[in-house]
């Protein structure tokens, strides 16, 4: 009796703990993983009330990572806080080191070339004019490969240097 009793509860607990571990990896679809959150985080944005919108399952070796001369740099807003006219260098205090001396060797060709520009750890965006397209747009760049740099109303993940100083003069 003790022993059928002591298998169903072994049964049970075991059932319990499976419930709950595929219940809370699998709580909606549309929630954040924790590797989605760790993203966000290393970006500097909220994860308090974020949802996803669109998982991809492309994996991108931020450190092995070269800027996409095809891809072009799309409208989006300028972060909060910096001007929108010139360049804005976004790469996170906590991004990789290879990350890091890509945003500084940036900074450091866009200073020698006398392109105004300013480094940013955070990026905040206003939720003034904020539609579907630009959070498109923007979690487009931003989940990219960094630094992800704005110039004047525009923005991309990684580019070299010369799409960023083609780009300023195009739209100066």
């Amino acid at each position: 009796m003790i022993v059928s009793l002591f298998k169903i509860l072994m049964c049970l607990a075991i059932a319990w703990g499976g419930y709950k571990y595929f219940a809370d990896s699998r709580a909606s679809s549309n929630q954040l993983s924790i590797d989605e959150k760790r993203s966000l985080e290393k970006l500097g944005l909220p994860t308090d009330g974020a949802v996803v919108v669109n998982r991809s399952s492309t994996v991108i070796n931020a450190d092995d990572v070269s800027s996409d001369p095809n891809i072009p740099f799309i409208p989006m807003p300028t972060p909060s806080g910096h001007s929108a006219a010139g360049v804005v260098v976004f790469a996170p205090a906590n991004c990789t080191k290879a990350e890091g001396l890509r945003a500084d060797e940036m900074m450091r060709q866009l200073e020698a070339s006398g392109i105004p520009a300013t480094r940013a750890s955070s990026a905040n965006f206003s939720g003034e004019g904020i539609t579907p397209d630009v959070v498109k747009n923007l979690n487009s760049v931003m989940a990219g490969a960094l630094p992800a740099v704005f110039v004047n109303g525009t923005g991309k993940a990684n580019p070299s240097f010369a799409e960023v100083a083609a780009q300023y003069t195009k739209t100066k």
